[in-house]
This record gives structure tokens, sequence and C-alpha cells, in this order.
């Protein structure tokens, strides 16, 4: 382990680099919420295609194993359709993205509480905890989809905070590293 972390040390300006430019980004973005909210858009693109893809070819491979396999298998090609808009069609994503992701976050609710239904009835492990999360994930997802403004707001407030936390927490690891170096 201490070989692995002697390595590893060697390296370690490369996070603080990284850490710095990432928090420099998200108070940019602070600064330009029509940067933070294209920034969003392009982000949410991939992971909408990405995840779509990946549910799709997992809902594939456990259909036998899934209730109602069919609808979410038609959920995940939303997603994927919904991420290749965004891709290439750069207005659309900034027009609806505030419904785009509240449509995610939906989606990400709606199936964390069927995955939640899934654990309880198969009986192999705690699945309350899964449903209430699934469901304030739910209920966040429809205020952001009831309210544009609040909507773009916290989509492009989340993504300047969330570069800044990335940010910080890599310039601490470099220093963490170097230190064990």
């Amino acid at each position: 382990m201490a070989k692995k972390i002697g390595k590893m040390s060697k390296g370690w300006w490369l996070y603080l680099i990284l850490g710095i430019l990432a928090t420099l980004f998200g108070i940019a973005l602070f600064g330009n919420m029509a940067l933070a909210i294209t920034t969003v858009a392009v982000i949410a693109g991939i992971y909408f295609l990405v995840s779509g893809i990946f549910g799709a070819i997992l809902t594939i491979v456990d259909r036998q194993y899934i209730h109602l396999w069919g609808l979410k298998l038609a959920l995940h090609i939303l997603v994927i359709i919904a991420g290749l808009c965004m891709l290439t069609r750069p207005a659309f994503a900034l027009s609806f993205l505030w419904f785009i992701c509240g449509f995610g976050f939906l989606f990400d609710g709606i199936s964390m509480i069927i995955l939640s239904l899934e654990i309880k009835k198969a009986n192999v492990g705690s699945w309350v905890l899964l449903l209430i999360l699934g469901i304030l994930v739910a209920l966040a997802a429809l205020s952001i989809m009831g309210n544009p403004i609040l909507g773009l707001a916290i989509v492009a407030i989340s993504a300047a905070i969330s570069a800044i936390v990335f940010g910080v927490s890599n310039i601490v690891y470099a220093f963490q590293i170097k230190k064990l170096g």
C-alpha cells in the first residue's frame, strides 16, 4: 500500500491543477449564469445519452427479473432521445433545460421507487430508505418542472457549487497525497 501511495504522490500536482481549474470554473459559473446553464446542458446531454444507453442495455439483459421491463425500456429510450436532442440542438436544450433536468430527476425518482418495491418483493434488504429517497427525488423534480425560473436557477447554482466542491476536494486531496509521499 505504501508503494502505491508513493507512486501516487509523484502526480500530486496534477490533482492540484485540476482542483484549481475546477474551482475557478465554478467561480466563473457563479459570475455567468448563461455559461452555467449551457455547461449543464452539454453535461446533461452526455449524461442522458450514456445513462439511457446503459439503462436500456441493463433492462434488456435483466428483463426476466424486471417487472414492467417494457415500460422501463421505453423510458430509457426517451432518455436517449432527450440526450441526443440536447447535444445536437443546443437551442432545444437551453429552452427546455429546466424541464429536461426535471424529467431526468423524475425518471430517477420513479426508478428508485420501482427498485425499492422490487427489493421489498424479493425480501432481500432494506427498501424503505430507497423508497423515501425516490419519492423525495420525484417531488423535487416536479417542483423544478413546475417553475422554469426556479428550475434554471437551481440548475445553474448547482453546477457552480458542484464545480467548486470538486475543485476544493481535489486541492485537499493533492496536498494529502503529497504529504503521504
